[in-house]
């Protein structure tokens, strides 16, 4: 949902609110939601016929949780761009500025060393191995949204 830019509408006794995914996810199976709250609704922009994505997960077994995960959705006619790293220890995060220039230059923008420089950069608390694996997923989920 962080990857569509989805706003939730969370209900409760107080009313209604409105939380943009990217706050609305603090950790794994941590949520914004209180004690007396649910989620009401999710509103999601509708993509063009023309938009891309990737998504792409390291497991050590399949059917586990990931070690890494990357997704992107690129949208040229709707002037989308977004690039998610995820399975961190938090959140996952927003990559704009790499989304931007992928968006811009294509794949000559998802060279391993940008591509990490930008994980490394949003998640600056990360092993050597660890952003060696995430970010070679976020690379491999933008490769497969520019492929043809």
């Amino acid at each position: 949902m962080i990857l569509l830019d989805a706003r939730l509408s969370i209900a409760g006794a107080s009313g209604r609110r409105s939380v943009p995914m990217r706050n609305f996810m603090q950790g794994a199976y941590t949520t914004d939601i209180g004690p007396a709250e649910l989620l009401a609704e999710i509103q999601i922009e509708e993509l063009s016929g023309e938009a891309r994505w990737g998504y792409y997960r390291v497991c050590r077994k399949i059917g586990e949780f990931p070690d890494a995960l990357g997704a992107v959705v690129l949208d040229p006619v709707r002037s989308v761009a977004r690039v998610v790293a995820g399975a961190l220890d938090g959140a996952p995060v927003l990559l704009p500025g790499l989304a931007q220039r992928v968006a811009g230059q294509g794949a000559a923008a998802a060279s391993a060393e940008a591509v990490s420089a930008a994980v490394k950069q949003a998640v600056p608390g990360l092993d050597a191995v660890d952003l060696q694996l995430h970010a070679a997923a976020v690379r491999r989920a933008i490769l497969q949204a520019l492929a043809p």
